[in-house]
C-alpha cells in the first residue's frame, strides 16, 4: 500500500522467488563451499577432539555436558584441533521438528560444518535427531581427512553409538572433584 501511495514498483512475489533461487542462493553457497574447503584444507591430517567447552577466567577449558560442569583442563599447546559441536533443536521437548548440529573450530570460531536434521528423517522420533545429525558430522570430517580421536559430548544416544561403531575414537567424561 505504501509504495502504491508513493507511486513506487515492486516485484511481485513470483519473481522474488525466482530471482532468490537462480542468483542469490547459488552465489551464497558457492561462497559458503569455497570458505569450507579453504578451513578444512587447513586442519586436513590433523587429530581432533570434538567437544563441547567454554574459557573460564583462568583461560582454561571447561567442558559443560548437558549442562553441568564436568571437568577443568588447560590444554596449552597440544597439537590437536578442538572442535565445539553441539545440536539445538528448534522447540523444547519432543515436539521439535528440526535439529541443528554445528561444528566450529574452538580456537578460531570458524564454521566447519553444519546439518539440519528433520524429525521426519528419523522415524518422527525428536530424540533422535541429535544423534543423527553428529554421525553426519562425524562422517563428514572423517571424509575430509580430519582424524577424531576424542569425543566429550554427553548425549546419551551418542555415547552408545560411539561405543558400538567407533571404538578408535575415545570418550571422555571426568569429575570435577578427581582433577583438584
Amino acid at each position: 500500500m505504501l509504495f502504491k501511495c508513493l507511486n513506487l514498483g515492486i516485484c511481485n512475489l513470483t519473481l522474488h522467488w525466482y530471482a532468490q533461487r537462480t542468483y542469490t542462493y547459488p552465489a551464497i553457497n558457492e561462497y559458503w563451499e569455497g570458505l569450507q574447503r579453504e578451513i578444512l584444507d587447513a586442519r586436513s591430517g590433523q587429530e581432533v577432539v570434538i567437544s563441547v567447552w567454554k574459557k573460564n577466567n583462568n583461560q582454561e577449558l571447561i567442558y559443560l555436558g548437558c549442562g553441568t560442569l564436568f571437568s577443568i583442563f588447560n590444554f596449552g599447546t597440544l597439537p590437536v584441533c578442538i572442535f565445539d559441536g553441539d545440536g539445538r533443536n528448534d522447540s523444547p521437548g519432543f515436539s521439535a521438528q528440526y535439529c541443528t548440529y554445528t561444528t566450529m573450530d574452538y580456537h578460531t570460531n570458524d564454521i566447519l560444518h553444519v546439518v539440519v536434521v528433520d524429525k521426519r528423517d528419523v522415524g518422527l522420533k525428536s530424540p533422535n535427531m541429535e544423534k543423527a545429525a553428529f554421525v553426519s558430522s562425524l562422517q563428514f570430517l572423517q571424509e575430509n581427512n580430519l582424524k577424531v580421536k576424542e569425543v566429550t559430548d554427553a548425549h546419551p544416544s551418542i555415547r552408545a553409538y560411539l561405543s558400538k561403531c567407533f571404538t578408535f575414537c575415545t570418550q571422555s567424561f571426568y569429575n570435577t572433584s578427581t582433577i583438584k
